[in-house]
């Protein structure tokens, strides 16, 4: 099935390096598909900078650079990771979603190269959101169960 070239658009892609040699689609018909990997990436940048945040609250406040009491320290370093977790997850939904409307329209290389390194995505993302989960296991085990340091 040819794609209509009234409904389709290829525009330079927006990456830094502003590579010419990976091109954006845009689909007006079908709500807009591009680039999934970039939008993925970037909401899995605010992933990880909401969990350093939390990580490093948490361990100011365990070595008493912040004087807090430790399990609310925990709760508040364990809602920055859900946050963080909900952030991930959102990314993910979204991206499958961007995903599954690229394998509905196109059968060219490009993107056939694309779905097949998503999945890889989708694996490394989803392991994040699990050892994310248990960091804030353990976070909230040692605010309400840990010793004093």
């Amino acid at each position: 099935m040819e794609p209509n070239p009234q409904t389709q658009k290829v525009l330079p892609s927006i990456n830094p390096m502003n590579n010419p040699k990976t091109p954006q689609i845009i689909n007006e018909e079908e709500g807009g598909v591009y680039n999934p990997e970039l939008l993925l990436s970037n909401w899995t940048n605010v992933s990880f900078v909401l969990m350093t945040v939390s990580l490093l609250f948490y361990h100011m406040t365990r070595r008493r650079t912040l004087e807090m009491d430790r399990r609310l320290a925990g709760v508040f370093a364990v809602s920055i990771i859900v946050m963080s977790v909900v952030f991930a997850i959102q990314s993910l939904v979204i991206y499958a979603k961007r995903l599954g409307r690229l394998k509905k329209k196109t059968e060219t290389g490009f993107i056939q190269q694309e779905i097949g390194i998503s999945h890889t995505y989708i694996i490394v993302n989803s392991i994040l959101i699990v050892i994310s989960v248990g960091i804030a296991i353990v976070i909230l085990l040692g605010s309400f169960y840990g010793k004093d340091m």
